[in-house]
């Protein structure tokens, strides 16, 4: 999954401004542009088959959502649960 994380490029690599918008984001930043990317790439992913697709804990993927909005990254969640991205804050 990070092999596809790095190969396919998207708009979040056009503007990776909002990488530096939180802290801990050198220290994980590739867990979180996975994450972004599988969120953009298939609106509608619930947080389980994201967490299974990032071979990572549901508890994990739920934690790190609320980062993904402190780095402008804006999220909806449609009435079963599936993420799209939203829009960006700047």
């Amino acid at each position: 999954m990070l092999r596809y994380a790095q190969q396919h490029s998207s708009t979040l690599e056009a503007n990776p401004v909002w990488r530096s918008k939180v802290a801990f984001w050198k220290r994980n930043g590739l867990k979180y542009e996975e994450m972004a990317r599988l969120i953009q790439d298939q609106p509608g992913i619930r947080p389980g088959q994201l967490a299974e697709a990032m071979k990572v804990q549901r508890s994990t993927v739920l934690r790190r959502l609320p980062a993904l909005e402190e780095a402008g990254i804006l999220l909806s969640e449609d009435q079963q649960g599936g993420l799209s991205v939203f829009g960006r804050r700047k």
